[in-house]
């Protein structure tokens, strides 16, 4: 039995998209963005349902049969693993995306515990103060660890031991041995990265393998979460009120109508919903196939209970490597 998580971040603009693409973005705004050009190769196992390119036709279908198991909707915060919804300190949404959810969650999947418990939440701040300095803050969840919230003393910033800015000359570190023993027994395997862009099919059935059982990995009771980097200067709209939607009980919720042009924002894809028909072109019809708006990711952001109550859905479209605005940009 593993006793330490592999977690998936995936760096590119919205989702693991296309590392051939020079992605702008605002290191001021988002200090921690991971580079995806430099992060670690998938699993094996998430190979598989990357690329059917000089598979044998036994393995092709095998991979067939695993696309068709998918549900139409996934969603691993509904699960007892996935931590409540949290405000981000300061300028942490990396950290607040990779350890306050995917983290927290990836472990508590691996030990079956229920995230609704301090002892099993972990912080952001913990591993936010190398930020500043560019260090290897997912090097330090490998080979170090991170407390948990109660042994910490908060999920962001620590009432136990002083401001922790990390622009601050002077922040607190955990002292104590117990304290750190317990940082010690939290680790993660390692970070990993999707190669693959949502624009395609394969893209997308990867990301969903990994969302709904890692990949096939039943070691985890739930599914895996990916980190990603998006253009947060966007817009939102309400889900248009077709049967369909009402049916699926999205009806009137949030979703995102245009992203920006920069990548300086780092949220975390929860899972996924099919059954979901959007009218991005405008022309009165929603849920147009051929023009792909039918499914959305469904996101969680680190901004409180902001839009659905801190999550958003992204249509399956507009996952792209910045922005879908009609300005010359990539789309």
């Amino acid at each position: 039995m593993k006793r330490i998580a592999l977690c998936l971040w995936a760096g590119c603009a919205i989702v693991a998209s296309s590392y051939a693409q020079d992605v702008p973005v605002n290191r001021e705004k988002y200090r921690d963005y991971v580079d995806p050009q430099k992060a670690y190769s998938p699993e094996p196992r998430l190979m598989k349902y990357v690329s059917m390119q000089g598979e044998s036709e036994s393995r092709q279908a095998m991979r067939k049969v695993a696309a068709s198991e998918l549900p139409a909707y996934w969603n691993n915060a509904d699960t007892k693993y996935f931590p409540p919804v949290f405000n981000q300190s300061g300028g942490s949404c990396g950290s607040a995306s990779r350890i306050g959810y995917m983290f927290t969650h990836e472990i508590n999947a691996l030990r079956d515990l229920s995230a609704s418990n301090p002892d099993n939440q972990y912080p952001s701040h913990f591993v936010w103060l190398f930020t500043n300095g560019n260090d290897g803050k997912d090097q330090f969840v490998e080979f170090i660890g991170v407390p948990n919230v109660t042994t910490y003393g908060g999920r962001t910033y620590s009432d136990l031991f002083g401001y922790q800015e990390e622009t601050n000359d002077y922040f607190g570190w955990m002292t104590g041995y117990d304290k750190w023993m317990n940082a010690v027994s939290n680790r993660m395997l390692r970070p990993t990265s999707n190669p693959l862009t949502v624009d395609t099919k394969e893209g997308r059935l990867a990301a969903k393998a990994w969302l709904y059982n890692h990949a096939g990995d039943t070691d985890f009771k739930a599914g895996g979460l990916i980190g990603l980097g998006v253009a947060s200067a966007g817009t939102w709209r309400d889900i248009p009120k077709t049967d369909a939607n009402v049916a699926a009980g999205v009806a009137g919720k949030k979703f995102v109508y245009r992203w920006g042009t920069q990548v300086d924002h780092a949220v975390t894809m929860v899972g996924w919903d099919d059954r979901i028909e959007f009218d991005l072109d405008g022309n009165g019809i929603a849920g147009e196939e051929d023009k792909d708006e039918k499914g959305a990711w469904i996101i969680v952001n680190s901004w409180g209970l902001w839009c659905n109550e801190g999550f958003i859905y992204c249509p399956y479209k507009y996952a792209g490597p910045v922005s879908n605005q009609e300005t010359g940009e990539m789309t």
